[in-house]
């Protein structure tokens, strides 16, 4: 069965499709192009690394991202929700602060009511470029486009969550798809 290739960039995710015969790209299966392949097309994303949207290695990353990651994945996950509540309110507390550098060395930071020693080692560990260990382990156990799915306006962690677990959907080109094949409507 033949789906209809696309492919658009949307912050750094090139969305394409991929059939079961391996072939990957937009308007590669020939089916599209006229031939007669039977495969069972996919949608799938390029994404960038964990780190692309942060920085390389050693590169200071946006402590606030880092930390809106954190509280996302753990909720992806069935984690703690206080926990995540605790990261998702440090992120909103330090977006008010215009250089967490600055502020990070002049102790500031520290005085600052819900930024405790966890919190302040991701900033430390983020300001620094280094990875993050709490963010590295919640990367390996949720697909790296559910992130992406968050970041679109009206899907909260708990919708994505329900996405992926019923639908398996882990991608915005799967999303799509699944929209179209309206299995959203269940």
């Amino acid at each position: 069965r033949a789906v209809p290739s696309t492919s658009t960039t949307r912050d750094g995710v090139t969305m394409g499709w991929e059939c079961s015969a391996g072939r990957l790209g937009r308007g590669a299966c020939t089916a599209e192009k006229g031939g007669a392949c039977t495969a069972e097309n996919r949608p799938v994303a390029t994404l960038p690394s964990a780190r692309a949207p942060h920085g390389a290695a050693g590169v200071p990353m946006d402590a606030r991202e880092v930390l809106k990651r954190i509280a996302f994945g753990i909720e992806l996950t069935g984690g703690n929700p206080m926990r995540a509540r605790t990261y998702g309110n440090a992120a909103r507390t330090l977006k008010k602060i215009p250089d967490l550098g600055a502020a990070r060395r002049s102790g500031e930071l520290e005085a600052l009511s819900g930024i405790g020693k966890g919190i302040l080692a991701v900033v430390d560990a983020a300001l620094a470029g280094h990875d993050v260990p709490a963010l590295v382990e919640l990367e390996a156990q949720v697909p790296e486009g559910l992130f992406a799915i968050g970041q679109l306006e009206g899907l909260g962690p708990k919708k994505v969550k329900q996405l992926w677990e019923q639908l398996d959907v882990t991608s915005i080109p799967e999303l799509e798809y699944a929209c179209r094949e309206n299995r959203l409507a269940s």
